[in-house]
């Protein structure tokens, strides 16, 4: 009397357990593509702090003027990708740079990598 539903409670069992598996897979393959595409974020955005870096060693201009100003002002790499450097702080002979890289998604800045060098003043 008991064997007709066994078959039934035994499918409904194992559709549950697969969908729950199915689930599971999910999630891990959704948080590995953010992980990823956070990482992917983060790299473009320090390329693009050391372009702007490297732009700066290139122009090779004398800093005379007053602390804290922008000497590169934005300039994009690619649609998403962009830099700025700017004069934080100079003592003697020596200046700080900051190197901004910056990623978008539209017009919302994402992520923003900062590289620091000090520099002997020219």
């Amino acid at each position: 009397m008991f064997r007709k539903g066994m078959a039934l409670v035994t499918v409904l069992c194992m559709s549950t357990i697969l969908s729950m598996i199915c689930l599971m897979l999910w999630e891990t393959v959704s948080l590995d593509f953010k992980i990823v595409t956070n990482a992917y974020r983060i790299n473009q955005a320090k390329l693009a702090a050391q372009s702007g870096l490297n732009h700066f060693m290139v122009l090779n201009t004398g800093v005379s003027e007053e602390d804290r100003r922008t000497v590169i002002p934005e300039t994009r790499l690619t649609s998403r990708t962009s830099y700025t450097v700017s004069i934080h702080e100079s003592q003697h002979d020596l200046i700080t740079v900051v190197s901004k890289g910056i990623y978008r998604k539209g017009q919302k800045i994402v992520f923003q990598y900062p590289i620091w060098a000090v520099v002997k003043r020219r």
